[in-house]
Order: C-alpha cells, then structure tokens, then sequence
C-alpha cells in the first residue's frame, strides 16, 4: 500500500529534525503506578518511553496522532521507532503499525505501509510539503503476541536543511546479557 512519492527505508536521512510546538493523540492509554503512556513520549528522544493508543474497543485502528508544527515548513519526511523498544519483548508482544495514513494542513494525503521490523524507517517524501500540521492515522496493525495496543516509541520529522549528521542504522555488541523478558 506504499502511496507514489514516498520512498520508505531504513538508510539515512538528509535533514534536520523539526521539533513540533505540540502533539495530540485521539487515544491515549491511561498510566499506572507512575508510569505513562502520552504522546509526549513520541518526541522525547527516548526510545525506552513510549506512545500507547488507549482504545478501549480495538487495536487502535482509526486513532490518530497530530503533530503541529507552529508555522509552514519544508517537511522532508519523518523517522519513526515503531513498536515498543523498551525491549525485543516487549516489541513482539504489543501491536506495532502496519499502514498509516499522513494528512498535511492543506488536505492533501498520502499512505504508506510500514515493515514489521524491529528497525526504526525513514519515510520520504518524494518532494518536500510545506505543511503546518501533520496528521498520521492508524490504517491497520501488526498483531502482538500478547497485548491489543498499539505502540511507537519515537518519532522525528525532518526538514530539508541537510545537516550534513549521520545516524547509526544499527549496532552490534561483542557480547551482551540474555534477554529476561522485562
């Protein structure tokens, strides 16, 4: 379901990132034991703190997420973690997007479909909006082995300045601890 004009991978990005004036979710899930869930968390440069949908009736298909960006800027793409990396647990157990649908301020629109990978992607666009507002909407989900919700844990936007940065597409450990399932 990749839309025309956009190019989705998990390669480099050329811009700087763009921090929004605010996001606002449809659907938030309620917190517990001081732990939080708000969409805070999907631009807090953390990946351990995450987003979570809080629809009572589903997977969190129709839930979306608006992210102002204060004024009209040249938007190149975004990044985004999506899932829960607080740990490859964790990742499987919770629902992660599947196809995603991104509304700009002057009403045009365009789809794309993530992979289901424990990788953070970098959606393109083919050429740069000049949008003031984005708007993502959950189309449809990768199922979690265990939990409902669904999940990002970070998400940037970028512009077209070319920074000229280079962000790590992985790493590897010459020897870590197993994994315990927390």
């Amino acid at each position: 379901m990749l839309a025309l004009g956009l190019v989705v991978g998990s390669g480099a990005a050329n811009g700087a990132q763009i921090t929004p004036v605010s996001v606002e979710s449809s659907s938030t899930l309620a917190g517990s034991g001081g732990v939080t869930y708000g969409e805070n968390h999907l631009t807090d440069g953390k990946r351990s703190n995450v987003w979570v949908e809080g629809d009572t009736n589903g997977s969190g298909v129709g839930t979306t997420l608006m992210f102002e960006l204060g004024q009209t800027q040249a938007v190149s793409g975004f990044r985004i973690w999506n899932g829960n990396w607080y740990s490859h647990d964790f990742w499987t157990r919770h629902n992660r997007i599947r196809d995603l649908e991104i509304v700009f301020s002057d009403g045009s629109r365009e789809n794309v479909q993530l992979a289901d990978t424990m990788s953070s992607e970098f959606v393109r666009f083919d050429t740069p909006k000049q949008t003031s507002s984005m708007r993502l909407r959950i189309l449809s989900v990768y199922n979690g082995s265990t939990f409902d919700d669904t999940v990002i844990s970070e998400i940037q936007l970028e512009d077209t300045s070319g920074t000229g940065e280079v962000m790590p597409l992985s790493a590897t450990d010459s020897s870590h601890l197993p994994e315990d399932g927390d």
